[in-house]
C-alpha cells in the first residue's frame, strides 16, 4: 500500500510541476478557447500593405512556421530564420514575428507584434496599427 501511495504521490507532484513550470503556456487565450497557430507546411504572402501595396516585394518568398516557434523564410536556395509566437494579450489574440540576424529589409517590415483578424489552417490575416501615426498596416498568408 506504502508504494502505491508513494507512486501517486510523485505523479500528482510531477504534474503539478509540469502546469506550473516557467516557459509552460496555456493552450487558450484569456476567453477560455484555444489559441490557433499556424499549420505546419510552407506559407506566402498573399497581401501586403503598408500605406500601398507591397505584395509584389513578397514573390519567391516561402514562411515555414514550425512547431517549435522557429519561422525560417527561403527565397529560392537563400535562408532566413527567425522566430514567431501566437498569444493573448489583453483579451486580444496577437502574432509576434522576429527575424533574428542579417536579412532583408522586407522582411525587417514583417517585424511586429500583429493583431490577430482571422487565422485558419490556410489563411492568415494580421493587422498592425502604426505606431508613428496610426495608419494600418495588413498582412495576409496563405497556406501553399
Amino acid at each position: 500500500m506504502k508504494k502505491v501511495f508513494v507512486g501517486f504521490s510523485a505523479v500528482v507532484v510531477f504534474v503539478l510541476v509540469s502546469m506550473l513550470a516557467p516557459g509552460c503556456q496555456n493552450p487558450n487565450n484569456s476567453s477560455g478557447s484555444p489559441v490557433v497557430t499556424p499549420a505546419s507546411g510552407f506559407w506566402k504572402v498573399d497581401f501586403f500593405f503598408d500605406r500601398s501595396d507591397e505584395t509584389r516585394h513578397y514573390a519567391g518568398y516561402l514562411f515555414d512556421f514550425q512547431s517549435n516557434g522557429v519561422v525560417i523564410a527561403s527565397q529560392g536556395t537563400v535562408n532566413y530564420a527567425g522566430t514567431w509566437r501566437v498569444y493573448s494579450d489583453s483579451g486580444r489574440r496577437k502574432m509576434d514575428l522576429d527575424f533574428a540576424g542579417t536579412h532583408p529589409d522586407r522582411l525587417e517590415e514583417l517585424e511586429d507584434d500583429w493583431k490577430v483578424i482571422e487565422m485558419t489552417n490556410t489563411l492568415m490575416h494580421l493587422e498592425d496599427v502604426s505606431g508613428g501615426d496610426g495608419h494600418v498596416e495588413t498582412l495576409k498568408f496563405v497556406k501553399q
